[in-house]
């Protein structure tokens, strides 16, 4: 990705660093840096602070999020551009899988494997599938399950355990009109934006319309 200027509501991965004076983020391929402003609730400091790195180290992260020009006068003014965050998808210490045009030693190219630079979840989220073109998410957590899509509000739903099947595991529900199938099932899912491989495939079906993607476990997950 070379220029933010064209993204108006997407997801944007890059290199995330936390300093003293705010959050930049450097977009994977790319060597502009631009300003990062959250949403209220949008809670991307806090989870880039629960990472074991230090403060102004780079971690991996994926937002979704709007293309903005910073203020004059005002927090990232020195900036050209910046990202208005509304959600961040994942965040990991391994920056290996996010090229950038500054002089480093060459990395692998091997898919990471699960648990060697994986998505940190939210607190309370014991799975999380997700998927690409469309952009979508679920978070799984002991009695919810909570639906989000690029562009719609968030669906919540009540669950509880899943049905299991021979490694296969089902969440379903309805509510407020839509109805929700997630089926989780572990053969490996290579997430080919991200270039890492997951541990399990998922498949999403919202109000009749199917979506793939892939899914992992907190750690010590069910």
């Amino acid at each position: 990705m070379a220029s933010l200027s064209s993204v108006s509501a997407d997801t944007v991965e890059g290199l995330l660093v936390v300093g003293t004076d705010g959050l930049t983020l450097q977009p994977c391929g790319s060597a502009e840096l631009v300003w990062v402003a959250e949403a209220r609730n949008a809670d991307l400091r806090k989870a880039a602070d629960g990472l074991s790195v230090g403060s102004g180290t780079p971690v991996l992260a994926r937002v979704l999020g709007k293309a903005f020009k910073p203020r004059q006068g005002g927090p990232g003014a020195a900036y050209e551009s910046g990202i208005y965050v509304l959600q961040w998808v994942f965040l990991a210490e391994d920056t290996s899988g996010c090229p950038v045009p500054v002089a480093v030693p060459e990395e692998s190219t091997e898919p990471a494997a699960e648990g060697e630079g994986m998505p940190v979840l939210p607190a309370g989220v014991t799975l999380r599938a997700l998927g690409n073109e469309p952009f979508w998410h679920v978070d799984v957590a002991a009695a919810s399950v909570r639906v989000g899509r690029l562009g719609f509000e968030d669906l919540e739903f009540a669950v509880s355990v899943p049905a299991a099947a021979g490694g296969i595991r089902t969440w379903a529900g309805e509510g407020g009109g839509h109805r929700f199938e997630l089926v989780v099932e572990q053969v490996e899912c290579p997430d080919t934006m991200a270039d890492r491989t997951y541990s399990f495939t998922a498949r999403l079906t919202l109000d009749g319309q199917e979506l793939s993607g892939c899914a992992l476990e907190a750690s010590g997950g069910n």
